[in-house]
Protein backbone atom coordinates (compact mmCIF):
# COMPACT_ATOMS: atom_id res chain seq x y z
CA UNK A 1 0.00 0.00 0.00
CA UNK A 2 1.92 3.93 -1.14
CA UNK A 3 2.61 5.83 1.87
CA UNK A 4 -0.03 9.00 2.58
CA UNK A 5 2.53 11.13 0.96
CA UNK A 6 3.57 8.97 -2.20
CA UNK A 7 3.53 10.85 -5.05
CA UNK A 8 2.70 7.60 -6.90
CA UNK A 9 -1.00 8.59 -5.78
CA UNK A 10 -0.93 11.59 -7.74
CA UNK A 11 0.26 9.95 -11.01
CA UNK A 12 -3.01 8.12 -10.52
CA UNK A 13 -5.45 10.35 -10.16
CA UNK A 14 -6.43 9.96 -6.80
CA UNK A 15 -6.36 12.79 -4.14
CA UNK A 16 -4.52 12.37 -0.95
CA UNK A 17 -7.19 12.19 1.34
CA UNK A 18 -8.35 8.84 0.50
CA UNK A 19 -9.44 6.79 2.86
CA UNK A 20 -8.84 9.10 5.66
CA UNK A 21 -12.36 10.49 7.40
CA UNK A 22 -13.84 13.31 5.37
CA UNK A 23 -13.11 16.39 8.72
CA UNK A 24 -9.47 15.87 7.89
CA UNK A 25 -8.31 14.57 11.16
CA UNK A 26 -6.32 11.43 11.29
CA UNK A 27 -7.27 8.14 13.11
CA UNK A 28 -5.54 8.12 16.58
CA UNK A 29 -4.78 4.60 17.51
CA UNK A 30 -6.55 3.45 20.65
CA UNK A 31 -4.37 4.33 23.97
CA UNK A 32 -2.95 1.62 25.80
CA UNK A 33 -4.10 0.43 29.20
CA UNK A 34 -1.21 1.42 30.98
CA UNK A 35 -1.19 4.61 30.19
CA UNK A 36 -5.22 5.58 30.44
CA UNK A 37 -5.32 6.32 33.77
CA UNK A 38 -8.01 9.22 34.87
CA UNK A 39 -6.85 9.90 38.28
CA UNK A 40 -4.08 9.24 40.52
CA UNK A 41 -5.87 6.34 42.32
CA UNK A 42 -5.86 4.52 39.28
CA UNK A 43 -1.75 4.66 39.10
CA UNK A 44 -1.67 3.87 42.91
CA UNK A 45 -2.28 0.19 42.40
CA UNK A 46 0.89 -0.39 40.15
CA UNK A 47 3.10 1.22 42.49
CA UNK A 48 6.55 -0.34 43.40
CA UNK A 49 7.98 -1.25 46.63
CA UNK A 50 4.71 -1.00 48.58
CA UNK A 51 4.59 3.17 48.12
CA UNK A 52 1.36 4.99 48.61
CA UNK A 53 0.88 7.68 45.73
CA UNK A 54 1.11 11.05 48.20
CA UNK A 55 4.77 9.67 49.65
CA UNK A 56 5.86 9.17 45.26
CA UNK A 57 4.42 12.46 44.71
CA UNK A 58 6.16 14.45 47.57
CA UNK A 59 9.52 12.53 46.77
CA UNK A 60 8.98 13.58 43.16
CA UNK A 61 8.07 16.98 44.07
CA UNK A 62 11.62 17.00 46.06
CA UNK A 63 13.42 15.52 43.16
CA UNK A 64 12.24 18.00 40.88
CA UNK A 65 12.78 21.05 43.01
CA UNK A 66 16.63 20.22 44.08
CA UNK A 67 17.31 19.15 40.38
CA UNK A 68 16.20 22.32 39.47
CA UNK A 69 17.84 24.38 41.85
CA UNK A 70 21.41 22.68 40.88
CA UNK A 71 20.60 23.16 37.35
CA UNK A 72 20.41 26.97 38.25
CA UNK A 73 23.41 26.55 40.37
CA UNK A 74 25.76 25.16 37.70
CA UNK A 75 24.68 27.59 35.27
CA UNK A 76 24.95 30.59 37.78
CA UNK A 77 28.91 29.06 38.40
CA UNK A 78 29.47 28.43 34.90
CA UNK A 79 28.47 32.54 34.11
CA UNK A 80 30.80 33.25 36.92
CA UNK A 81 33.78 31.55 35.97
CA UNK A 82 33.22 32.83 32.55
CA UNK A 83 33.90 36.54 32.94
Amino acid sequence: MPGLLDPGLHDQGLPLTQGLPLTGELPLPSPSPVLALSTASDAAAGLPFGLDISTLQTYVLLYLGLSSLVFVVVWVVGYVRSR
